[in-house]
């Protein structure tokens, strides 16, 4: 090759510019080292719009199954923190109901309908409580299922 050199410094890294005799051809072994992070805010069209063109089927399907666990991952996590915020509201609101039932007198129309209320949302404050170790339990398995998907994440592709 007829030079090369750093083309740009990276927070991370470094990015090299190897510059080519007309038709010569190089094979170069590249290392590259990263910091597992399940973090990933990705949508359907990632892939396609942050990958070379040229990465095989295997190597997608392997990306895909990372992006379809962390969007398992965060499905649940979103429904955990809406049931949890749920049962906040609801015992916040049994509190102010049950206060609100001593000062009524109990064979009042208002008495009795706030009871209603009462009964009904302590009912679904225990559907709610009784589905959170089910979903703590999807959790821990989608978060394995992440783990080995990103173990299980290596791609190679050729620059074009």
């Amino acid at each position: 090759f007829r030079s090369i050199a750093i083309s740009e410094r990276l927070s991370n890294g470094v990015r090299f510019k190897i510059d080519l005799a007309p038709n010569e051809q190089k094979t170069f072994e590249v290392v590259e080292t990263f910091v597992q992070s399940s973090g990933m805010d990705v949508d359907a069209n990632w892939l396609y719009k942050n990958t070379p063109v040229n990465l095989s089927d295997a190597d997608r399907n392997k990306i895909n199954a990372v992006i379809a666990a962390r969007k398992i991952l965060n499905n649940l996590d979103n429904e955990i923190t809406e049931s949890q915020t749920k049962i906040n509201g609801l015992t916040a609101e049994q509190k102010r109901i049950r206060e609100n039932v001593k000062v009524f007198k109990t064979d009042s129309e208002e008495c009795s309908s706030m009871r209603k209320d009462l009964i009904e949302s302590e009912n679904l404050l225990k559907d709610l409580t009784a589905k959170l170790p089910e979903l703590a339990k999807k959790r821990e398995i989608a978060q394995v299922q992440l783990d080995e998907a990103m173990k299980n994440l290596t791609v190679a592709w050729t620059v074009a």
